[in-house]
């Protein structure tokens, strides 16, 4: 097969792993002397084809380049789908597999992380003390605006339900 079939596979054998070239990733294609260009970071964000050869491909970059940042774009647990309320696996499982496996943490940059809330300060000139962030999660949504100095406001259409709510008591 050629590389871009190898590319393409959803799974790929622990000797095709072991032979696997790096060329798309490293983007060694028209470089002199076929010299790595540096991976900067590797990010993670949701996505519902997730593998083992994803999984080692994202764990072997971060060896070979181990300056490269592991970015989380968040470590939700779950989301909550259906009209039975289902938990499917949010991206913070798919961040806590990488992070396993690459003896690394990743830096959150998306919700409730203060680096998102000081970028939307400084990019927006937005005064935080009177932004109100609206959201349907108490550990994401909420908290991001209480860690970030903001006015919060729980709409109970996602993943915290009234009876979730209910149940936590008080100390929400």
């Amino acid at each position: 097969t050629d590389k871009s079939d190898k590319i393409q596979k959803t799974s790929m054998s622990r000797e095709e792993l072991e032979s696997y070239t790096f060329e798309k990733e490293e983007q060694l294609n028209g470089n002199k002397n076929d010299v790595p260009t540096p991976v900067d970071a590797v990010v993670i964000g949701l996505d519902t084809e997730f593998n083992y050869r994803k999984l080692c491909i994202a764990n072997v970059l971060l060896q070979r380049h181990p300056n490269a940042l592991l970015v989380a774009t968040n470590e939700d647990a779950y989301d909550l789908v259906g009209s039975d309320s289902r938990h499917l696996p949010g991206n913070g499982s798919l961040v806590k597999a990488v992070e396993s496996a690459s003896q690394r943490k990743a830096i959150n940059v998306g919700k409730p992380s203060k680096i998102l809330a000081n970028l939307l300060r400084e990019e927006f000139d937005l005064d935080l003390s009177r932004t109100l962030m609206v959201g349907d999660r108490l550990d994401t949504d909420v908290k991001f605006g209480k860690d970030g100095g903001m006015k919060s406001a729980l709409v109970l259409t996602g993943c915290t339900t009234a009876n979730k709510l209910e149940a936590i008591g008080d100390g929400t």
